[in-house]
């Protein structure tokens, strides 16, 4: 029995930490204050879209020598 309870107890404390770990990440997105490996952590988690890349579009109108 008491070990049931300290799982249970066990359980709650991770899901308690796994949800204050990703508010404070939704934070930090929103003030703008994540680290370079979080970018890229985010950036990799979005998923492609069918837009293709704006940049390669965008370079040739910002510098024309580029393209």
């Amino acid at each position: 029995m008491l070990s049931k309870i300290v799982k249970l107890k066990w359980e709650k404390d991770q899901k308690e930490i796994e949800e204050r770990r990703k508010r404070e990440q939704e934070e930090k997105k929103k003030r703008g204050k994540l680290s370079v490996t979080e970018i890229q952590a985010v950036l990799k988690s979005q998923p492609d879209s069918d837009e293709g890349d704006w940049i390669s579009g965008l370079l040739p109108s910002l510098f024309p020598s580029f393209s």
